[in-house]
């Protein structure tokens, strides 16, 4: 019996010291709170259940996910049988979609900031560009310059935004 407990609590010390490692893979795999729960219930009872198959001194996380990885894919397989769960590609597609949006939406406030920081007559210069006529040759007539000005001037304003925008995601750790 000595041996069963020194077992028994061997395998405690090692599943509480790596039970947060080994629920965060799982998350990671499911990326549902709900599921992650429910697999890491499941992942727990199969690491109690198989522990003898486990070699003391070996890498208990890498076992332990090595396990919780075939308790994802089991219920992956169940949810598949499931006419409303999506496939992984649809998922990462959603996924890469909610990254691009948010991406966007940072670049989009970066560069409404970057817009109040111009000089007035920078920001009338590219408001008229870029208005709803928006050629260069309508905004040269608004602003009584050449097109060839304007153009110019424009690059350089819209040179000068991209830096600010780049500067301001960079500052935020975006990019």
């Amino acid at each position: 019996m000595p041996e069963d407990s020194s077992r028994h609590a061997e395998f405690l010390r090692l599943f509480t010291q790596y039970q947060r490692e080994i629920y965060a893979y799982v998350f990671a795999l499911v990326r549902d709170w709900h599921d992650a729960d429910e697999v890491m219930q499941e992942t727990s009872l199969a690491l109690w259940k198989n522990f003898a198959r486990f070699t003391s001194g070996s890498n208990f996380p890498a076992w332990a996910c090595g396990v919780a990885y075939h308790r994802v894919l089991r219920d992956r397989r169940a949810k598949g049988r499931d006419r409303h769960a999506f496939g992984e590609r649809f998922e990462a597609a959603l996924l890469e979609a909610a990254d691009r949006t948010a991406r966007h939406e940072a670049r989009r406030d970066a560069l409404a900031g970057c817009l109040e920081k111009l000089l007035p007559s920078d920001r009338t210069l590219i408001e008229t560009c870029y208005a709803t006529d928006g050629t260069i040759g309508a905004a040269a007539d608004r602003l009584k310059m050449t097109a060839k000005a304007v153009y110019k001037a424009a690059a350089r304003v819209r040179e000068m935004l991209a830096d600010c925008v780049t500067r301001t995601l960079s500052a935020e750790g975006r990019r």
